[in-house]
């Protein structure tokens, strides 16, 4: 029998305990999605997305762009 793969278009779930991400607060939309170069997707949900600290790739991508602000912890 066939193992069931995941389907690549699924969102990527960030569950990690606190301390362990980095949040950052939206300052145009409260909802969105964002999508990494690797085609990881990040959502906005009421103007915060939380990133994990050990992603690089993820939290050099958000502190990048203008649109973003960190929260200090």
């Amino acid at each position: 029998m066939a193992k069931a793969e995941k389907d690549p278009g699924e969102a990527l779930e960030l569950s990690a305990p606190v301390g362990e991400t980095i949040t950052f607060v939206d300052q145009e939309y409260d909802r969105r999605k964002l999508f990494l170069p690797s085609w990881a997707e990040l959502v906005v949900v009421q103007g915060i997305v939380e990133v994990r600290r050990d992603d690089e790739v993820a939290v050099a991508y958000m502190r990048n762009r203008p649109d973003f602000k960190e929260r200090e912890a």
